[in-house]
């Protein structure tokens, strides 16, 4: 349960910063010793632009414009608590709102964090509250 809700998280993050590059290969397990777990999240780059796509569907769909569908498809991961996972969802624009600090402390050049921001604001805002 502990990785499945990490994969969700992952999957959350992904649709908010527009990682629409989400392939079976860029999730992977790891054997820590004692098991199988999730390994940390990487290839993890946003995607702007008119693709909108993800190649891993979510609910009955590769686009998600809507907090809903990521409401519904949390169930698939185990979680039929609406509340936690509207808590989830909140945790992860927490995160992802702090983006442009990031970039920037980053080095990452003016004209491209105004850029990608756009494309992260506009995928947020359809995703909050």
């Amino acid at each position: 349960m502990k990785d499945l809700l990490k994969l969700f998280k992952q999957l959350v993050f992904n649709v908010m910063i527009g990682n629409t590059d989400d392939h079976l290969k860029n999730f992977c397990m790891i054997y820590d010793g004692d098991g199988w777990k999730l390994s940390p999240a990487f290839d993890l780059v946003p995607n702007i632009g008119l693709n909108r796509e993800h190649v891993l569907r979510i609910g009955h769909s590769t686009v998600v414009d809507n907090r809903e569908a990521l409401i519904q498809e949390a169930k698939h991961f185990g979680m039929k608590q609406q509340k936690v996972v509207k808590q989830i969802i909140a945790a992860m624009y927490e995160v992802v709102s702090g983006w442009e600090k990031i970039f920037y402390g980053h080095g990452v050049p003016a004209r491209d964090i105004n850029i990608i921001g756009q494309d992260i604001d506009q995928r947020t805002a359809m995703l909050r509250e």
